[in-house]
């Protein structure tokens, strides 16, 4: 398969040789011209695909190989009202400078950026599939609400945080080998105080992390043999039974505040 693309290869350009690549199966033979060469696929050129604004976001299973932030994100590049969440812009700029210190110029530098490049386009690709993978095995993960908040349990599958997130889970609760505790995820948009639930064990030898992201009997780092004293949690039910207890009064105050509100309205 040969691709011709203009010189200076760009963002877009890259993001769209990769995805002809991945729909063929095969790796491309590439031209950087402006002029029109006939036999070649012409991208993100005015002999062949430019797209509206992005020769990406018009390609077929670009957003299935992306994601759809990420190919709003070359979309809106150009003209600097692009997700400043994303850093692709300035890593490919900053690959671009790193080639032309090498002493190459034109085509020679175009292929050796696109070549270094490829693999965080491949890496991208991969982790839209892995989250897609973790979204389908959400549904098979044991979720509980407790005190106001949804947790999930342990199980044999394990779905990708951000998805987990996506769908409300604040943390996990689980019991191993290692321990027993409660960890938040990073990004959850309401999380409890963990502080609140170490105030109400016994046990000297719980852990609550100074960020207040884990609370633990026990760790991978630092395991226990001994079980947590009587009267504190030993099963992930018992410890569910306390997260409840803890924040049961949040719950109440959050349900009463939604009941004023559907009535205001």
């Amino acid at each position: 398969m040969k691709i011709t693309t203009h010189p200076n290869l760009d963002l877009d350009a890259a993001c769209s040789i990769y995805v002809l690549e991945v729909q063929r199966g095969l790796r491309a033979q590439l031209n950087f011209t402006s002029e029109a060469v006939p036999g070649t696929i012409h991208i993100d050129t005015q002999h062949g695909n430019k797209g509206k604004r992005s020769c990406l976001a018009s390609l077929t299973d670009a957003v299935d190989i992306f994601g759809k932030e990420f190919v709003l994100y070359v979309d809106n590049y150009e003209d600097g009202t692009a997700d400043k969440g994303y850093e692709a812009g300035t890593l490919f700029s900053a690959m671009r400078h790193s080639v032309l210190d090498t002493g190459k110029r034109g085509a020679p530098a175009d292929l050796e950026l696109y070549e270094r490049f490829r693999p965080i386009l491949e890496g991208l690709h991969k982790k839209v599939a892995s989250y897609r993978k973790a979204r389908a095995q959400l549904y098979q993960t044991p979720l509980r609400l407790a005190g106001g908040y949804l947790w999930s349990l342990p199980s044999t599958h394990s779905p990708h945080v951000d998805s987990l997130v996506d769908a409300g889970v604040v943390g996990k609760v689980f019991h191993s080998n290692h321990g027993l505790g409660v960890s938040l995820f990073k990004g959850a948009h309401r999380t409890p105080d963990l502080s609140r639930i170490r105030y109400r064990l016994t046990g000297e030898h719980w852990f609550l992390d100074p960020r207040g992201f884990l609370l633990t009997w026990g760790s991978r780092k630092f395991p226990r043999d001994d079980s947590p004293p009587e009267g504190d949690p030993r099963t992930v039910e018992e410890l569910l039974k306390l997260i409840h207890d803890t924040y049961y009064r949040d719950e109440e105050i959050l349900s009463e505040h939604l009941s004023r509100s559907v009535k205001a309205h």
